[in-house]
């Protein structure tokens, strides 16, 4: 019988939940941490708070809203063994299951928006920043359409009480997880594409492919994942061996959320004001080894319109302890 309260639990060989409960705490305490970081880099060092900032705010709430939902789940039961429920433990298990996947879909969806969102930011060339535009639009669809597959997973008018054939409904999520592996590759690509048209230092295009390379392990999470899910599909006790996918839902959620914020940490900052991506942030206070307004060159990009003279047709404008100087004919 499933635990109607919140005490401490064991793992034991019919009761595996608690591995759930220790990686969605962990990772939700790193995610916040992580969250944290970037906002104090947004009010301290290269501001404003963006439109990138906010989907991954509303990102970070849903990841812990779905974390506390898995909580609920395990509370009812998720790890045990079916014999050891009662029917009404495992509808409830399969009613914080669904809300819970929900959950996820939204919040690898914006984590995934966060990230072409930034790069649309850190780029001023209108070529680059439409293809990451192109790519929010395509998240956009993806995480539409995997709602829709998760709403009608099955039967209605109640698609939670699930048979046990349907449980976790595994040819859904190899469609949801193969194509958002798909669209981690995209999100990997779309970097490449802005660094090849930069005509500056190999050094400055490793700090600017590093930076997003670490969105790679969530396509090792996802695979994972669909490893799980399916062995899982091949057992007669799917709440119990819905343990290990669960975990990796947990991981790669929260995972994907701290690899949308890396690039916006210190130490990438640093590389990315330097103007190599067609804007040059002087942080005054911040950064020992600015640069003189009098020494700035417009970077040059493959495809990109600009002037060579920034004093004619250029602006200096002044926002959240940053200067930042742009030619108005190259935007």
């Amino acid at each position: 019988m499933a635990s109607d309260t919140w005490g401490p639990h064991h793992i034991t060989d019919h009761d595996r939940g608690p591995w759930v409960t220790i990686m969605a705490s962990l990772m939700m305490v790193y995610m916040i941490f992580c969250y944290l970081a970037r906002i104090l880099t947004r009010f301290t060092i290269n501001g404003p708070f963006g439109s990138d900032d906010w989907i991954i705010t509303a990102g970070t709430v849903v990841a812990i809203i779905h974390s506390s939902v898995k909580l609920v789940e395990v509370r009812d039961g998720l790890g045990k063994r079916i014999s050891d429920l009662e029917p009404s433990n495992i509808l409830d298990v399969q009613r914080a299951a669904y809300a819970g996947d929900l959950f996820y879909v939204v919040g690898l969806t914006l984590s995934k928006a966060g990230t072409f969102m930034l790069l649309a930011r850190l780029t001023r060339y209108t070529r680059h920043a439409s293809v990451a535009y192109a790519g929010l639009i395509l998240t956009g669809i993806w995480g539409f359409a995997s709602l829709l597959a998760l709403f009608f997973r099955c039967q209605l008018p109640n698609p939670w009480t699930q048979e046990l054939k349907c449980f976790q409904a595994y040819p859904t999520w190899l469609g949801i997880e193969t194509s958002g592996i798909g669209m981690e590759l995209l999100v990997a690509i779309v970097p490449v594409y802005i660094a090849w048209g930069l005509h500056v230092q190999l050094k400055s295009k490793l700090v600017l492919l590093f930076a997003f390379s670490f969105r790679l392990p969530v396509i090792i999470l996802a695979a994972l994942r669909i490893f799980y899910l399916q062995k899982q599909q091949k057992m007669d006790d799917p709440i119990f061996y819905g343990v290990d996918p669960s975990v990796c839902m947990e991981v790669e959620l929260h995972y994907s959320l701290i690899a949308a914020t890396i690039p916006c940490l210190k130490p990438f900052v640093k590389s990315f004001n330097t103007g190599y991506l067609g804007r040059l942030e002087i942080v005054p206070d911040a950064f020992r080894d600015t640069i003189p307004l009098q020494d700035y060159k417009p970077p040059r990009m493959s495809g990109a319109r600009y002037n060579s003279s920034i004093g004619e047709g250029g602006t200096i404008s002044i926002e959240t302890n940053i200067v930042t100087v742009t030619d108005s004919r190259s935007l």
